[in-house]
């Protein structure tokens, strides 16, 4: 899922800046999910 979006490039790291931290991004939508998934 982190691959297919547009901004890919940013999240990789440009200009000099450092990468995102992917799998901090990867958990924090998975747990956002589950509390959309909890409050149904």
């Amino acid at each position: 899922m982190m691959t297919e979006v547009k901004g890919k490039k940013i999240l990789n790291g440009v200009r000099g800046e450092a990468p995102a931290d992917l799998e901090a991004i990867q958990e924090c939508i998975e747990r956002l999910s589950q509390l959309v998934k909890e409050d149904l």
